[in-house]
């Protein structure tokens, strides 16, 4: 297995000061950018949404788009395997065989995100995971409006 799998973000409390840091300086190099990047072009990303959702899902193909990345969807569902009974694990194992280049995921309790971290190699990001809620609005916060009105908000510890 690839230590690629290292890089899944399932929640704050797993993530490592320097990787938060990492990502918060990445998002400031891609918004002083003046031109669109193209560190992702001819890559995919994978967004499995098995729960409804607008604001998440858009907001993630927004950034596949401006990184140039090519999304890879599957919304619910409708048209796939597991209207045929297909297991959700088994889908997730289906689409991580085409090699995208990550995983966004958002599922009900009933898909172990952190399990299915241990068995691919293939980085996931939580988009939202049943109770335990996804990790972009907490990121979002730390990262965004109130980063221009407090300056940087300093990682210490969570």
């Amino acid at each position: 297995m690839s230590s690629r799998k290292n890089f899944s973000i399932l929640d704050l409390r797993s993530l490592e000061k320097t990787k938060i840091d990492f990502l918060f300086s990445i998002a400031d190099s891609i918004a002083a950018s003046k031109s669109a990047p193209i560190q992702g072009f001819g890559k995919t990303g994978a967004l499995l949404f098995f729960e409804a959702s607008t604001r998440t899902r858009m907001s993630f193909e927004t950034a596949c788009a401006r990184l140039g990345i090519h999304p890879l969807r599957l919304d619910g569902g409708a048209g796939s395997s597991l209207e045929k009974g297909e297991t959700l694990e088994d889908t997730v194992l289906n689409v991580e065989a085409m090699k995208p280049s990550f995983l966004v995921i958002r599922c009900g309790d009933d898909l172990d995100l952190k399990d299915l971290s241990e068995k691919i190699s293939t980085p996931i990001l939580n988009a939202g995971w049943g109770k335990k809620k996804g990790i972009r609005h907490k990121l979002c916060w730390m990262l965004t409006p109130f980063a221009s009105i407090w300056g940087r908000v300093q990682v210490k510890s969570f």
